[in-house]
């Protein structure tokens, strides 16, 4: 049996460690930690996390040491056991000492770790977890922003939608307990809420002047009809800052016919009447339906130019002519996912479609069919490549589908459940398809002509696949 190289008496965890000891502690706890010998771990990083601690001054112990790839052993597990907590409090240490001051940053290191604790299981943690960012969000505005643009709503969204089917039955079941959605739902609700109000107290202008006094005269004339008329307008269907006080039934409808996820949570953070909606029993399945936000890692901003279209779909233009790849951010795991877009001002269309597996990086100027890339990237081709229309994957073309051309609509339908995604062009199903999908992936992009352009026009999770069985099918092994 292998023994710890380290082992501190009582006399010596009592007094602080000089800078001799630490050059020789140190390298002796990472022999315990590479160990093979479980047992050796936790002690070493115990020890470890210490002098970091008692270190503050001396920023050079991880680069010296090569502390952070060491740590990644235990991190990269990513279980929630004793290695894991202790190697990323680490982490967490020598990030912030060592890493930017700018503000928002730090900001996105305090809610990360309360985070977690909101997904708790444990009802009494996740409350905890949730009131002490509730307490930050009121106080803190560098707080507020982190939380809206580092991924934040993202969790929520996946919150709502990741399913598992149940051990007991082919059910489709939510993985998120009810009380960890109820909390995320108060959260992004005080979220909208401080930003409405911070947006309405910053607005000054004649027009917005202008429209508080036309909703003035409006309740003012609604009030004089409720007294003058009552048999009008019955007092529980009154119309109060401007919403109509409708039944639930009736703003279900509403919220259903809506885009985006971020519109829903607005309309139902508007007053207490319509944040009592989140407990409708229609309602967490008509937010699973609403489109996800786009979101896309941009490898070369020197060539793709990103915007915004409608406040729901995005735009990627092309600078340069040259090969160029880009992905989506969400990562595709549990459930089925969709994906619809069309190629625009392009005359050969060279473009494609695909997928990443989500642990590759995708450089700037990458070529999606050649090596190592086209080890990690599956994708189907428009007609301006020969062959036209054909599924490429390590090195291999398989033909059966039909060319896309320019204006022609695009769906990927990626399942995790079956391992599959399925191409569709216009509509229409394609046969050749890619299936032992095993991986976590990420949709992607592929543009060659500068001036052309690609419009992104949702990516979805269903509740169920869209796709069935085609005449001559033919699967792609990834």
């Amino acid at each position: 049996m292998e023994k710890s190289t380290y082992h501190p008496n009582l006399t010596e965890q009592s007094v602080s460690i000089t800078g001799s000891d630490v050059e020789t502690i140190i390298p002796r706890l990472i022999q315990d930690l590479e160990y093979n010998n479980t047992n050796l771990h936790a002690p070493a990083l115990r020890q470890l996390l210490d002098i970091i601690l008692d270190n503050c001054e001396n920023k050079e112990l991880s680069s010296k040491y090569k502390l952070m790839p060491l740590l990644n052993k235990f991190v990269g597990n990513v279980e929630n056991n004793e290695e894991f907590v202790l190697s990323t409090t680490i982490s967490h240490v020598i990030g912030v000492r060592n890493g930017s001051d700018d503000k928002n940053i730090l900001a996105g290191v305090v809610t990360e770790s309360i985070i977690p604790t909101i997904f708790s299981p444990d009802e009494k943690s996740s409350n905890s977890g949730s009131k002490a960012l509730f307490d930050l969000i009121e106080e803190n505005e560098i707080i507020r922003n982190s939380l809206m643009t580092t991924g934040f709503i993202q969790k929520v969204q996946q919150a709502f939608t990741n399913k598992q089917q149940s051990s007991s039955s082919s059910q489709i079941e939510s993985t998120t307990p009810y009380h960890v959605k109820s909390e995320l739902l108060d959260i992004i609700n005080k979220l909208v809420t401080i930003q409405y109000l911070e947006k309405s107290n910053k607005v000054k202008d004649e027009e917005s002047e202008t429209l508080q006094t036309e909703n003035i005269k409006l309740i003012k004339e609604i009030e004089k009809i409720k007294v003058e008329y009552p048999q009008v307008i019955p007092h529980e269907y009154n119309i109060m800052n401007g919403l109509t006080g409708v039944g639930q039934d009736i703003l279900m409808d509403i919220i259903s016919e809506m885009r985006n996820i971020l519109d829903a949570v607005q309309f139902v953070g508007v007053n207490k009447k319509t944040l009592n909606l989140k407990n409708h029993s229609r309602f967490l399945k008509i937010v699973s339906t609403l489109d996800l936000q786009i979101e896309i890692h941009n490898s070369d901003l020197t060539d793709f130019e990103l915007s915004d279209v409608d406040g729901t779909m995005k735009r990627i233009s092309k600078k340069q002519t040259k090969y160029n790849t880009v992905s989506l951010i969400q990562v595709l795991e549990d459930g089925i996912w969709s994906f619809e877009a069309e190629f625009n001002n392009t005359s050969d269309l060279t473009g494609c479609f695909g997928i990443v597996r989500d642990t590759y990086i995708i450089p700037a100027s990458t070529n999606p069919f050649v090596n190592p890339h086209g080890q990690h990237i599956a994708f189907m081709s428009g007609n301006g490549w020969y062959p036209q229309g054909n599924v490429f994957y390590k090195g291999t073309q398989t033909a059966g589908n039909s060319p896309f051309s320019i204006n022609q609509i695009i769906k990927m339908e990626y399942d995790s459940y079956q391992s599959t995604l399925i191409f569709f062009v216009d509509g229409k199903q394609q046969p050749v398809y890619i299936s032992g999908i095993k991986d976590k992936v990420r949709f992607i992009v592929h543009m060659y002509w500068a001036g052309s352009s690609c419009l992104i026009r949702s990516l979805n999770k269903l509740e169920a696949p869209t796709s069935g069985y085609v005449a001559s099918e033919q699967a792609v092994q990834w």
